[in-house]
């Protein structure tokens, strides 16, 4: 495999921050802290709603590439409720993202 890449389709996410936390745990690491976050980094009233747009990303891309280096699907990817997550090499999830309108494509 090539470069690790991370695919987050954001029609699929549903901001419950599974992904953070089974980061942080499987990690072991202080609560607060992980190495995949997902932030809100826009809001907008629709409707009489606010609607949070939802983005996860890496914050330590050695961490997230020792974790897919370990044989087995990321911890982050497996917890994810929505299944928004797909890890995979970048040139093929390239590919993916192009056939899918208004995703998001992180590379690791």
């Amino acid at each position: 495999m090539g470069r690790v890449g991370l695919l987050v389709d954001m029609d699929y996410c549903v901001g419950c921050w599974a992904c953070q936390s089974a980061c942080s745990n499987h990690n072991s690491l202080p609560v607060g802290q992980t190495f995949l976050r997902l932030i809100n980094n826009q809001a907008e009233e629709v409707d009489g709603e606010l609607k949070l747009y939802k983005f996860p990303y890496p914050l330590a891309l050695e961490k997230c590439a020792d974790c897919i280096s370990d044989g087995g699907v990321p911890i982050c990817v497996s917890t994810c409720i929505g299944r928004a997550l797909t890890i995979g090499d970048t040139d093929a999830l390239f590919e993916k993202a192009k056939n899918l309108k208004g995703k998001t494509v992180i590379f690791l």
